[in-house]
C-alpha cells in the first residue's frame, strides 16, 4: 500500500469513528446474518409494526421518529437510512426485552442536505439472541420471514428534508498561500491561508519533510457556513521538526457534519466522500502554493549509508516490466523510498515507481539502471544507483525462413533466412541454426545447410532459425523442408562415396563404371559387369528398392524389364525381373522421384507418343501406372533432367527437330507444371549434332545439377546448371548454364552411357 493510500485509510477510518461510531456495531449486527439459534416461525414475525411518526417532511435539525411493536421481546433496533450524503442509521437499544417502543435521531442540520431520504432496512435484536433484518427491497434474514398485513413497503416510512442553508456541494479549495514568511524557526507558527467554495468543519494540510519521512498538520476548524470559506489554518513549530522543505503531501476536507470527506493529493489526484457530491467549476488551487522551510539548528540529522546497492531485477525480454529493489541501508528503520529509472544514465520522466514497464521500440539497444532515495527519520536523505543492465532486447521482426536445396537422401538442403527488422533500427543480423528430425534436434546440425541422412527418409525435416542483432536482440523462427525426403536418386553415385558417376558399356558388353571426385574430376574407372550387350535400355535409377543403395535398371530385346540392386560398394545384389511388355516404349527414363512421394519412378514414352508413368513403391515394385501427357512426337529423344532448375521438383528434356534443347518442369506431384510439351523453357541450341544426353548430377560439386552430352567425335561436354539462381530469379535461355567443358574423350564408342 502506498504511503497516499494509507494516509486515506486512516483518515477515512477517523472520520468515520468521529462521525459515525455505530457503524462498527452494525458490521456485528451484518456479520450475523446467519443465525446461531432456530429462526422465529414465518406465521409469527417479530416485527408486527412499523411506522414514521416524524412529519413527511422534516425541517434541519429536527428529530427522525419511528415506532415499533413487536411479537417477540426485543433489546434493540436500527433503521438505515440513505440520502444524498450517504447512509444515517437511528438506534435504540434497552437494557430489558420490550414489544413496543420508539426510534429517534436528530437529523443535524450541518448534515442533513435537502432530498428524500429513504428508509433502507429494519434489523431487530431479539432478546432470545436471534438477528432479524428486514430490507427495501422485501429480503429478510433469516429467510422466510413475512411481515404483517399492516406493515407493508419500507418506502412507505420515506421522508423528506427540507434545508436550504447547507449546499449539497463539494468544498473545493480554490486558493492557498502562505500565512507567515520563511524560513520558520521554533516557537513561531506556521499559517496557511485558504479559501474553498463551501464552507467545512475541519480542513487538515498534512505536509511531508522533503529531508525524512516525518509529518506535520497545520488544521483548522470551525462550523459550516453556506457559501464560500476563506481561513487560517495554522500549527507551533517546536524543536522536534526536521529542518528543511515541507511540501504539502495532502489536503482533507471535512464537511456535511463529518459525513463527506475529500482529499487532495499533491500528485493531482482527488477522493471524495460521498463519491456523488456535486464539484464546483472553481479551478483547484495548486498544493505548491502552500509550501514552506523550517529551519532547527538544534535537531540534526545523521548520515544514512547504502550497505548494499539497490538493484534492476526482471526477466530481460522484450517488452517486460523490471523491478526495483532498493538495496540496504544503515538507517534503523527506513520508511520511504523513492525511485528514479534511467535510460543509458538520463532520467526517464516519469518514470518514478518501483517497476518499470520495458517497451522494447523505445528502450531497446540502451542501458537501463534505477536511482533510488531513502529518507527516514532523524536521517539526512541518501541516494543510491544500481548497476545497469543491458543492452536492453530491441524489438525484432522476423519471416519464416524457407528451406531450400536437394531434399533426397545424401541431398544438401539450406536455410534462406527471410526479411528481418529490429527496433531501434540499427546493427545486421546474425543467425544460428538448430535442425531437426520430427521436431527432435539432430545432434551437430547446427549450420545452415545440412545434408540429409536415410534416417531422414519420410521424415519432417524442420529447422529453428535465431536472428540476433545482439546478444540480447533475438528471435526464434521456425522453417520446414515442404517436400519428404526421397530416396537416393542416381545423382548420388554407385559407389556410396555421394558423388555422382557414369556407367558406359562397350561393344563386348562389358560394363564399367568411372567414379568422379565431386569436385569436376575422374577417378579410375572400374568394370563392373560383363555379358550385358543383350539389352537395348540401360539407365540409372537412384535407390529403387528403398535399401538406401542405388540400383541399376535394363530392358532386354524381348521387352523384359530387370532390376540390378547395388550393394553400396560398386557391385550388384541379385537381380529381379520387375515388368515386361516394356519394348514398345521408344524412350524409358528414370527422372527420380517424379510424384513427389518419397520414391524413385519411370517415365516411358510409347510409339503414339504418350507419356506414360510408372510410379514405384519405394520396395522395388510399381504404383498404378497412368498417361499423364500426350503428343510428343517432336521430341526425340527424352531424357531426365532431374533438379535442373534447382527446385525439388523433377523436370524432363528434350530435343527438338530443330535442334532445340527444352526443359518440362515437373509440379513435384507425378504431373507437368506447364501444359506441355507446347509450354517449356528453351535452354540450348545447336544440339543436334549431340548423339547421347542426360542429367549428370552435380559433376563439379558448385551445388548446381549438370548436363552432359557426346557429340558425334565422342567428346563428353558437361554443360554445367545454374539451378540456384533459376530457382530464385527464373529461367531463360540465357540463365540456365554457367558454362561447358569438355571432361572426356573416346566416349563414341560405347554402346551406352548412362
Amino acid at each position: 500500500m502506498s504511503p497516499a493510500c494509507a494516509r486515506v485509510c486512516a483518515d477515512a477510518g477517523a472520520t468515520f469513528r468521529r462521525g459515525l461510531g455505530f457503524l462498527v456495531a452494525f458490521a456485528m449486527v451484518a456479520l450475523l446474518l446467519v443465525p446461531a439459534s432456530p429462526a422465529v416461525a414465518a406465521d409469527e414475525p417479530a416485527l408486527l409494526s412499523f411506522e414514521r411518526t416524524s412529519p413527511a417532511v422534516l425541517e434541519a435539525g429536527g428529530t427522525v421518529s419511528f415506532s415499533f411493536t413487536t411479537s417477540v421481546p426485543v433489546k434493540g433496533i436500527q433503521v438505515e437510512l440513505k440520502d444524498l450524503a450517504g447512509r444515517e442509521y437511528a438506534r435504540w437499544l434497552g437494557s430489558e426485552g420490550v414489544l413496543s417502543g420508539a426510534v429517534t435521531l436528530v437529523a443535524a442540520a450541518d448534515a442533513w442536505p435537502s432530498g428524500q431520504v429513504q428508509v433502507s432496512a429494519i434489523g431487530l435484536d431479539l432478546v432470545s439472541g436471534i438477528d432479524q433484518w428486514y430490507y427495501r427491497d422485501g429480503r429478510t434474514v433469516p429467510a422466510g420471514l413475512t411481515l404483517a398485513p399492516s406493515f407493508g413497503s419500507l418506502a412507505l416510512r420515506d421522508f423528506e428534508i427540507a434545508n436550504p442553508q447547507l449546499i449539497f456541494e463539494d468544498p473545493r479549495l480554490t486558493h492557498l498561500g502562505m500565512a507567515t514568511e520563511g524560513p520558520l524557526t521554533p516557537g513561531q507558527t506556521a499559517s496557511v491561508n485558504f479559501s474553498l467554495a463551501q464552507g467545512a468543519k475541519e480542513v487538515l494540510f498534512v505536509y511531508a519533510s522533503s529531508v525524512d519521512t516525518s509529518q506535520q498538520v497545520l488544521t483548522w476548524q470551525g462550523t459550516a457556513s453556506r457559501g464560500p470559506l476563506s481561513a487560517t489554518a495554522s500549527a507551533p513549530v517546536t524543536q522536534a521538526w526536521t529542518p528543511g522543505g515541507y511540501e504539502i503531501d495532502y489536503v482533507r476536507v471535512i464537511y456535511l457534519g463529518g459525513r463527506g470527506v475529500t482529499h487532495y493529493f499533491r500528485d493531482g489526484k482527488v477522493s471524495r466522500i460521498p463519491a456523488t457530491v456535486p464539484v464546483p467549476s472553481a479551478a483547484l488551487a495548486s498544493l505548491t502554493g502552500g509550501n514552506f522551510i523550517v529551519s532547527n539548528p538544534a535537531k540534526a540529522l545523521k548520515a544514512m549509508h547504502n550497505t548494499a546497492p539497490p538493484k534492476v531485477t526482471g526477466p530481460t525480454t522484450t517488452d517486460t516490466r523490471l523491478s526495483a529493489e532498493p538495496g540496504i541501508w544503515d538507517a534503523d528503520t527506513p520508511e520511504s523510498f523513492t525511485y528514479q529509472w534511467l535510460r543509458n544514465g538520463v532520467a526517464v520522466p516519469g518514470a518514478t515507481y518501483s517497476d518499470y514497464n520495458y517497451n522494447s521500440s523505445v528502450d531497446g539497444g540502451t542501458k537501463m539502471s534505477v536511482r533510488v532515495t531513502v529518507r527516514a527519520p532523524g536521517y539526512q536523505p541518501a541516494t543510491a544507483t544500481s548497476a545497469a543492465v543491458g543492452p536492453l532486447p530491441r524489438y525484432i521482426e522476423a519471416q519464416p525462413p524457407e528451406v531450400v536445396g536437394d531434399s533426397s537422401v545424401g541431398g544438401t538442403v539450406r536455410v534462406v533466412p527471410g526479411y528481418s527488422r529490429v527496433i531501434p533500427a540499427g546493427g545486421s543480423p546474425s543467425y544460428s541454426y538448430v535442425w531437426k528430425r520430427n521436431g527432435a534436434p539432430i545432434p551437430g546440425a547446427t549450420r545452415g545447410s545440412y545434408v540429409l541422412v536415410p534416417a531422414d527418409k519420410s521424415k519432417t525435416i524442420t529447422v529453428d532459425l535465431t536472428v540476433a542483432y545482439d546478444p540480447l536482440s533475438k528471435i526464434k523462427v521456425a522453417g520446414k523442408l515442404r517436400t519428404v525426403v526421397a530416396n537416393k536418386p542416381k545423382a548420388r553415385g554407385f559407389n556410396a562415396d555421394g558423388t555422382t558417376d557414369f556407367f558406359a558399356r562397350d561393344t563386348a558388353g562389358n560394363l564399367y563404371l568411372y567414379p568422379t571426385n565431386g569436385k569436376g574430376n575422374w577417378l579410375p574407372r572400374q568394370k563392373v559387369g560383363v555379358g550385358w550387350s543383350g539389352f537395348d535400355k540401360l539407365m540409372a535409377t537412384g535407390d529403387f528398392n528403398g535399401d538406401l543403395n542405388n540400383d541399376v535398371m535394363a530392358r532386354d530385346r524381348s521387352g523384359r524389364l530387370f532390376l540390378y540392386p547395388g550393394n553400396g560398394k560398386g557391385g550388384w545384389l541379385k537381380r529381379s525381373q520387375v515388368g515386361v511388355g516394356w519394348g514398345g516404349f521408344k524412350d524409358v527414363i528414370a527422372p527420380g522421384d517424379f510424384t513427389g512421394d518419397g520414391n524413385n519412378d519411370i517415365i516411358a514414352r510409347d510409339a503414339s507418343n504418350r507419356i506414360w508413368l510408372y510410379p514405384g513403391n519405394g520396395r522395388g515394385g510399381w504404383l498404378a501406372k497412368s498417361v499423364i501427357d500426350t503428343g510428343w512426337g517432336e521430341m526425340n529423344p527424352i531424357a531426365a533432367s532431374a533438379k535442373f532448375s534447382g527446385t525439388n521438383e523433377v523436370d524432363i528434356i528434350g530435343r527438338d527437330s530443330f535442334g532445340y534443347l527444352r526443359l518440362f518442369p515437373g509440379n513435384g506431384k507425378g504431373q507437368f507444371a506447364l501444359d506441355a510439351p507446347a509450354f517449356h523453357f528453351q535452354i540450348g541450341q545447336g544440339w543436334g549434332g549431340v548423339r547421347r544426353f542426360d542429367a549428370a548430377g552435380d559433376f563439379n560439386g558448385d551445388g548446381d545439377e549438370d548436363i552432359w552430352g557426346i557429340n558425334g567425335a565422342g567428346a563428353l561436354t558437361m554443360y554445367y546448371g545454374n539451378g540456384r539462381y533459376v530457382s530464385t530469379h527464373g529461367l531463360d535461355h540465357s540463365s540456365g548454364f554457367k558454362g561447358k567443358a569438355v571432361v572426356g574423350t573416346g566416349w563414341g564408342g560405347f554402346t551406352a552411357v548412362f
